[in-house]
């Protein structure tokens, strides 16, 4: 038994001297309602107070921030220097996407300045839907980049409607990707972008090629296209030109290569890796065609005639770079008038980086290697 209380059964009794009373029980709920309402009412104080504090402190850094010296700078200025850090941060497109996206969250003005400049959403990332149709509506009118770096990934909606804004398209898709690209743009039997100025194109190497010579790019001045063939007829005007593994089937013919490297005077850059014209022999000779703006030629073949074409069909200035890549030759005859002192590293491979002080010498070389089978 216990000294408070006794047990009777499960029931505790305790003695009358110990049993609370009612009036008790009622001043006790009494100040816990006194005690609560006064808990609310000075947290009510506390919050008010700290609201004070956070809207002063609001404008203490808004004060601050008029002071600073970025926001004194003209619009036109703090637009370039976010395109700047938008540049900066653009090693992968998505980085980029979500740099630029992030500039219409740091402050009002930034974020008003952002969205009512076109300029900062002129790429568009083919690659994810969201920010594709994000960045094609904020852009408004302005000339548009269409960048998809993803085989696995495409745009499935329909741009056509921004064709006549598209100035660059960098892509690397699959064969299907990409001509359901070009068919989203247009779904025409001829395919023409007059404002396309850069194209860059490229399948993954292994899995096959794609025709699209119902592409027409007559104001294209960057030309790069790997496993891509194009109308080539409508190439002119081009600043620098790469063609990289075309089958027969799809390389330029000697007369079309030619026709395009004579519409394009100021030339500066030619890069053709495995692509051959097949009609060499049978093409008749015609006179020499001048790139006098030319910097940097490659040619990479496994036939040596890729070489004597270009030996006996373009005439280039004495400061050009030539790289030569041609795996069937291995001796490379030079004829022994030809100094090779200050102009080829001696013990050079069939993979030689030499740049020519003459024009003469120039053409010796190269006939020199063609003539090697």
């Amino acid at each position: 038994m216990s000294s408070k209380g006794q047990t009777r059964g499960h029931l505790i009794v305790y003695p009358r001297f110990l049993r609370p009373s009612s009036v008790s029980i009622v001043k006790s709920f009494a100040l816990i309602r006194v005690t609560e309402s006064m808990d609310k009412h000075q947290r009510s104080i506390l919050l008010s107070e700290e609201a004070q504090l956070i809207e002063q402190l609001a404008i203490i850094r808004t004060k601050l921030n008029t002071l600073a010296p970025i926001a004194v700078l003209p619009p036109e200025i703090l637009l370039h220097i976010l395109s700047l850090c938008a540049q900066r941060t653009h090693p992968i497109m998505r980085q980029y996407c979500r740099h630029v996206m992030a500039f219409t969250q740091v402050c009002r003005q930034w974020r008003s300045l952002a969205l009512q400049t076109s300029k900062l959403w002129t790429t568009i990332d083919l690659c994810n839907t969201a920010y594709a149709s994000t960045f094609l509506t904020r852009s408004k009118d302005a000339q548009i980049a269409l960048v998809a770096i993803s085989p696995l990934k495409s745009y499935g909606e329909s741009i056509e409607r921004h064709r006549n804004r598209i100035s660059s398209i960098d892509a690397i898709l699959f064969p299907d990707s990409m001509l359901a690209l070009f068919r989203s743009i247009d779904a025409d039997d001829v395919i023409t972008l007059n404002n396309l100025t850069e194209l860059n194109l490229r399948t993954p190497f292994i899995i096959g090629h794609v025709d699209l010579s119902c592409l027409q790019i007559p104001a294209v001045r960057r030309l790069s296209l790997e496993g891509v063939k194009v109308d080539w007829e409508s190439c002119n005007g081009l600043i620098s030109l790469r063609l990289c593994g075309l089958p027969i089937t799809h390389a330029p013919t000697y007369h079309q290569l030619l026709g395009m490297l004579e519409r394009s005077p100021f030339l500066e850059e030619v890069e053709l890796e495995d692509a051959v014209p097949v009609d060499i022999e049978s093409y008749k000779s015609r006179p020499p065609i001048s790139l006098p703006y030319l910097s940097k030629m490659t040619i990479g073949s496994k036939k040596a005639d890729v070489v004597r074409v270009f030996q006996g069909g373009i005439i280039v200035p004495s400061s050009t770079q030539v790289k030569i890549r041609c795996p069937a030759v291995t001796n490379w005859a030079v004829p022994s008038d030809v100094n090779l002192s200050g102009y080829i590293d001696p013990g050079f491979s069939p993979d030689v980086l030499y740049s020519i002080a003459q024009y003469y010498n120039t053409r010796t070389i190269l006939a020199g290697v063609a003539t090697m089978m």
